[in-house]
């Protein structure tokens, strides 16, 4: 039982500590308009929209 939680909690630390440095830099981006949202939408074939 003990080693569970702790594989647990060494998998979530690592995925934690590996997301935040492999991170991109704030600028990395270019400037622009941000006030956006891009979403598709694609309804399965044979959905009826009514």
């Amino acid at each position: 039982m003990r080693n569970r939680i702790l594989t647990v909690v060494l998998l979530t630390t690592l995925a934690l500590t590996s997301g935040y440095f492999l991170m991109p830099q704030k600028d990395y981006l270019p400037q622009g308009n941000r006030n956006f949202i891009l979403s598709f939408l694609i309804p399965p074939p044979g959905l009826s929209l009514e």
